[in-house]
């Protein structure tokens, strides 16, 4: 799976309409490969970084739980290709 840097999504099955993406920046060796790589990281790395620099609760395990450092979005382009 790619890792660097990759947006992948996950699913809590079927029909119970839940569902997550998170933004991969290093590989950790731990994701899944039923996990679905959806779109990848064109800008905001340095940004991306300094969150994963900050670290994280870890509630899922080391590594793996919601960032310490604050995380909002101002602006989220999608672009499609062909």
């Amino acid at each position: 799976m790619p890792y660097r840097p990759a947006v992948p999504a996950l699913s809590s099955g079927p029909n119970t309409n839940g569902s997550q993406f998170f933004f991969c920046w290093k590989n950790s060796g731990k994701i899944p490969p039923n996990y679905t790589p959806f779109g990848k990281v064109i800008g905001g790395m340095k940004v991306l970084r300094k969150i994963a620099a900050a670290g994280d609760d870890s509630q899922n395990g080391p590594g793996d739980g919601y960032p310490h450092a604050y995380t909002g979005f101002n602006r989220i382009e999608i672009v499609f290709t062909s």
